[in-house]
């Protein structure tokens, strides 16, 4: 089981490594030539490390408590059960994407 979340969090490492990597350097960013775009870039850079930041803080925070679970002695079986929050949920689930959607748009039409 050790193996396996080591493996898991190894893999998943290395893929948020090589993500940060290819946005960053793969010149996202606005032409600096456009006298326009010169301070989108520092925007753009401010969003990009604090979305990093605070993917690290996540990631982290998410797999201390996975590995704290996993540890606890007992079968997973004998665990208790979550409560259920079906509106939770679907709110959880629904707002990130409003938020995305409303982004889009707004980007597209008025940016």
């Amino acid at each position: 089981m050790r193996r396996e979340v080591r493996n898991i969090t190894l893999v998943l490492a290395a893929i948020g490594v090589i993500s940060i990597l290819v946005v960053a350097s793969a010149g996202a960013a606005p032409s600096r030539g456009a006298l326009v775009a010169l301070p989108m870039v520092g925007v753009l850079q401010v969003v990009l490390w604090t979305a990093i930041a605070l993917f690290l803080v996540v990631q982290t925070v998410l797999t201390a408590r996975t590995l704290r679970l996993l540890r606890q002695p007992g079968p997973a079986s004998e665990m208790p059960a979550g409560p259920n929050h079906v509106a939770l949920d679907v709110v959880w689930t629904v707002l990130p994407l409003v938020l995305a959607i409303g982004v889009g748009v707004y980007s597209y039409f008025w940016v």
